[in-house]
């Protein structure tokens, strides 16, 4: 049985999705560990293309003084992947997209305290 070009395309196109995805998995749990728990905090991972890492920051400070380190970062993190990146791509334009997804799901997790407090009167503005 013969498939459709189109459907073999449409597979093989949703098998690169799934290990960029997969490579992406494998970035986040060891960008820490290979960055630093100061740089980590001012940085996010959100994507793979075409074997280039797409890396949130918090500022453009923090941009120039990566991109001078990009080399060092990259043999340290393939060293922790199964299959190498060539390149690594710092920049603020998700910055604050990545830090609104990251608020409101601090809200949904139940340690999130911040509506009991309002309700009671507290934490309010002029307090």
């Amino acid at each position: 049985m013969f498939k459709s070009l189109n459907h073999i395309s449409i597979a093989l196109e949703n098998q690169s999705v799934f290990q960029q995805q997969q490579q992406l998995q494998q970035v986040l749990n060891c960008w820490a560990e290979v960055v630093g728990e100061q740089v980590a905090q001012h940085t996010r991972p959100y994507g793979i293309s075409k074997d280039s890492l797409d890396v949130a920051t918090s500022s453009s400070v923090w941009v120039q003084d990566l991109k001078f380190r990009r080399y060092l970062i990259l043999k340290q993190l393939n060293a922790h992947l199964s299959s190498p990146l060539a390149d690594i791509r710092f920049s603020t334009s998700q910055w604050h997209q990545d830090s609104t997804e990251l608020s409101s799901s601090e809200q949904e997790h139940p340690s999130y305290v911040g509506e009991a407090i309002e309700e009671r009167g507290g934490g309010g503005e002029g307090e």
